[in-house]
């Protein structure tokens, strides 16, 4: 099992709940069709009033069964099913 893990941040002026919405709109449909995809998550930060926000808004999770990742942004055969540029509402981490 091979797992990638990808840190965001939401870009300046989003509130967490816009960001939220924004990245559950735009960025899970696409993955889901990531080929071979086994499992994904996404882990957004909760608020917790005793704790210090953490830098990053959410963590997103991307298992596959091993590393032939023909058909995602820059596989063998050139087939692009998902790109991993940045959209206008997160920057990676």
């Amino acid at each position: 099992m091979l797992k990638f893990v990808v840190v965001l941040h939401r870009k300046q002026g989003l509130t967490p709940e816009q960001f939220r919405t924004e990245f559950i709109r735009t960025h899970e449909p696409p993955a889901r069709k990531i080929p071979r995809l086994r499992q994904y998550k996404q882990n957004f930060v909760l608020h917790d009033p005793k704790r210090k926000r953490p830098l990053w808004d959410c963590v997103v999770e991307l298992y596959f069964d091993d590393w032939d990742m023909d058909g995602v942004s820059g596989g063998k055969n050139g087939g692009e099913v998902y790109s991993f540029t940045s959209p206008p509402s997160w920057d990676f981490y």
